[in-house]
C-alpha cells in the first residue's frame, strides 16, 4: 500500500482548529517514552473521568486497563532498550527487533529483571514494581 502525504489525508488533516491537531503519523518525533506518556495520560484521564462518574465505570475500565497495560509494555521496553548502556546482552539489532516483538508483559518483565540483574541499584525499584506488573500481566498480559 503507498502512503499519501499526510496533508492529503482527511481523517488526520490540519483544521481550522489548530489547537486539536497533533502530531500523527510521520509529521511529529515519537520514541518510546513520548508513546508512553501518552498511554499513561490518556489512563489518568480515563480514570478521572470514571471518578467523577461520568461514563460508568464497567464501560471504562477495559479501555483503562488497556491503557496502563500498554503503558507497562511500553516502559519496559524502554527500560531494556537502556540497559544496553551497562549490559552487553541488551545490545544490537537482534535483540531491540525481538524485545519490539515480545507484547507478553510477563516474558518483558522477566527480560528486565534478568538484564537489570548486573546492577543491585535495580532490584529496589524491582521489588516495588514486581506485585503490581504481575496483577496486569495475570489480568492481561497480552493487551
Amino acid at each position: 500500500m503507498t502512503r499519501r502525504p499526510i496533508f492529503e489525508n482527511q481523517t488526520f488533516k490540519l483544521g481550522k482548529n489548530f489547537h486539536f491537531n497533533a502530531c500523527v503519523g510521520n509529521n511529529g518525533y515519537i520514541d518510546l517514552y513520548t508513546y508512553q506518556l501518552g498511554y499513561y495520560e490518556a489512563t489518568i484521564a480515563l480514570i478521572n473521568s470514571a471518578k467523577k462518574s461520568v461514563f460508568k465505570i464497567d464501560l471504562l475500565i477495559y479501555p483503562i486497563v488497556y491503557s496502563a497495560r500498554h503503558t507497562i509494555e511500553l516502559f519496559i521496553k524502554n527500560q531494556l532498550f537502556k540497559l544496553k548502556y551497562i549490559n552487553s546482552k541488551a545490545q544490537g539489532v537482534a535483540f531491540e527487533s525481538r524485545i519490539i516483538n515480545i507484547h507478553l508483559i510477563d516474558k518483558l518483565w522477566t527480560e528486565f529483571k534478568s538484564l537489570s540483574a548486573v546492577d543491585v541499584r535495580y532490584k529496589p525499584f524491582v521489588n516495588d514494581l514486581d506485585e503490581y506488573i504481575s496483577d496486569f500481566f495475570e489480568v492481561d498480559n497480552t493487551g
